[in-house]
């Protein structure tokens, strides 16, 4: 989030006249992870520090300047035990988590609404909320997207600012709906 909240701000003062070109969409596939993705040709790939890949890793980062959009997609291991000694489905005690931890590591969280879905087929739910930025300048949104497989669970975030979200959320949704997973080659 830090490297995101560095790039300038072209975006402000911009108005509604000033929509995001039609993209065509650029294939990606990691064996590593063992997902393909299709995803706006207005993308780039995004560095991903070291720490960030160790626990819980993330997966892909995109980014895009115009209008300013990041999409994040990580996963979460290690799941099998909780499931094992918990009463409550994963995807429930996950929704949990998302409403204790959230407002807790976002300035101004304001959770704006959830709601049950599928991805990859698969039982989801997904969280809209916004925050404000370190500087106070502007409030960013956030789509989440959470949803389990194999007892790993999958995370989906795609972050603009709010002002630009009716630009950003469409290709968000374009690569939330074009995730698959690959079967592995050893």
């Amino acid at each position: 989030i830090g490297s995101f909240l560095l790039i300038s701000k072209p975006w402000q003062g911009q108005t509604s006249d000033n929509k995001p070109k039609e993209a065509k969409l650029l294939d990606y596939e990691s064996h590593e992870y063992a997902f393909k993705l299709k995803y706006p040709d207005d993308f780039i790939e995004g560095k991903i520090a070291e720490e960030d890949k160790k626990k819980n890793p993330i997966m892909l980062r995109l980014v895009r300047i115009e209008p300013p959009t990041l999409v994040t997609i990580w996963k979460e291991t290690g799941l099998g035990l909780l499931d094992l000694y918990s009463k409550k489905p994963l995807l429930e005690i996950l929704r949990g988590n998302v409403d204790s931890m959230y407002p807790a590591k976002y300035n101004e969280y304001k959770q704006e609404k959830i709601e049950d879905n599928k991805v990859v087929g698969l039982d989801a739910f997904t969280v809209w909320f916004t925050f404000q930025d370190k500087e106070k300048t502007y409030r960013e949104k956030i789509k989440l997207s959470v949803f389990i497989k194999d007892k790993t669970a999958y995370y989906i975030q795609c972050m603009a600012p709010l002002e630009m979200w009716q630009y950003a959320e469409p290709s968000c949704d374009i690569i939330k709906d074009n995730i698959a997973f690959i079967e592995k080659f050893q």
